[in-house]
């Protein structure tokens, strides 16, 4: 990942996604910002404040949240259809899944 770290007078050297390459100098913290938003890799989420203990955890907890609607991400069933819900809701027989 593209990293981003303080320079003289207050700018910002952008850096990486290895150590040893640079993307180059940023005068302001919303361009250092963007240098690193444009070189994110494709599909590249949010991220994640934490120690990596506390990653796995949420991440467990996503995939159980997920499994729990039916919808494990093993499956790839991708966005929720209305008639996961509707049945129920609409007083209509649950839907067999």
């Amino acid at each position: 990942m593209p990293y981003i770290q303080p320079a003289a007078e207050g700018a910002s050297w952008v850096s990486g996604p290895f150590r040893t390459e640079t993307v180059g100098p940023a005068a302001t913290a919303q361009d250092a910002i963007a240098m690193v938003i444009e070189r994110l890799p494709a599909g590249c989420g949010p991220a994640f404040v934490g120690t990596l203990d506390e990653l796995a955890a949420h991440e467990t907890t996503m995939q159980q949240s997920q499994t729990y609607r039916g919808k494990s991400q093993a499956e790839g069933r991708g966005a929720l259809r209305s008639d996961d819900y509707a049945g129920p809701l609409l007083g209509a027989p649950e839907p067999n899944h």
